[in-house]
């Protein structure tokens, strides 16, 4: 190969590699949610919400259900038993969400059995 081929092949990939970056890093930021405005057409996307919790229900396997509240709007928020251990291993005290607490939740919407709520990640529930 000669030189003039070399750099435009080089020139190509650095440019490809940087588009890849900026889809990547662009879908990396979740920004902040109103509740109220979360509909079925969120289901399959993430979404950042904060609000109190309301309604904690733990139940004997593990998983914690509770409802999220912002003041325009709540929603069902679910934290299986295996994001529960995660968090505890991230050094998260579980045991600091209850009812009147404020959290910053980011995960996942579904809509299960017509209801929306939301499934977070382990990193996704921060105390505010």
């Amino acid at each position: 190969m000669n030189e003039t081929t070399l750099m435009k092949i080089s020139f190509t990939g650095a440019i490809a590699g940087i588009v890849f970056l900026y889809i990547f890093v662009t879908n990396l930021y979740v920004p902040n949610q109103r509740i109220a405005d979360i509909t079925t057409d969120f289901a399959g996307r993430t979404v950042n919400i904060s609000g109190t919790v309301s309604g904690l229900y733990i139940h004997r396997n593990g998983h914690m259900f509770f409802n999220l509240d912002d003041g325009t709007g709540k929603i069902k928020v679910v934290l299986w038993d295996t994001v529960i251990e995660e968090m505890r291993m991230k050094g998260i005290n579980v045991s600091d969400i209850r009812n009147g607490v404020n959290l910053q939740v980011t995960g996942d919407v579904k809509l299960y059995r017509g209801q929306l709520e939301i499934i977070p990640r382990a990193s996704g529930v921060k105390f505010v």
